[in-house]
């Protein structure tokens, strides 16, 4: 059973374990020794920080909107000007139709309708890709803080 010898049992705890450290200073506390101890320089441990990834800013893509709002224009004015339910339905249809080419009323397909709404998209997309390809939106991202955002 670990714990203090019998020959130091005898003398009481205090005193017991003061001769018993006294005669083994290697087994109890350590004594105290004044000697220089030479110190090894180790290389600090590298933090490697994970790289944080930021958003993209939601930019305003300016062609395509253009293209939409070809498209959009003249079924919304008249809706605006006349709010019936008959026109806002011819409306409708005819917004549908410019997009799709498909007229819901007369059940039938019109391939000149979609040179009203379809087409001025796609002409927009294609001068957008093309604006970005030739790197037109750099100078957009140059520009102060609101139009930063848009692009051709």
């Amino acid at each position: 059973m670990p714990g203090l010898p019998r020959k130091y049992a005898k003398m009481g705890f205090k005193k017991g374990w003061k001769a018993f450290r006294k005669a083994h200073p290697k087994r109890g506390a350590k004594a105290s020794t004044k000697t220089k101890r030479n110190v090894k320089k180790v290389a600090r441990r590298r933090s490697y920080s994970r790289k944080r990834r930021r958003r993209a800013k939601k930019t305003i893509p300016i062609l395509p909107i253009a293209g939409l709002a070809a498209g959009l224009w003249e079924p919304v004015s008249n809706m605006v000007a006349d709010p019936s339910p008959e026109n806002i339905h011819t409306s409708l249809n005819h917004i549908v139709a410019s997009y799709s080419g498909f007229n819901v009323i007369e059940g039938e397909f019109q391939p000149m309708m979609l040179y009203k709404g379809l087409m001025p998209l796609v002409a927009g997309l294609i001068a957008h890709k093309v604006a970005g390809a030739m790197g037109a939106n750099k100078i957009f991202a140059n520009l102060p803080s609101p139009f930063d955002r848009l692009r051709l």
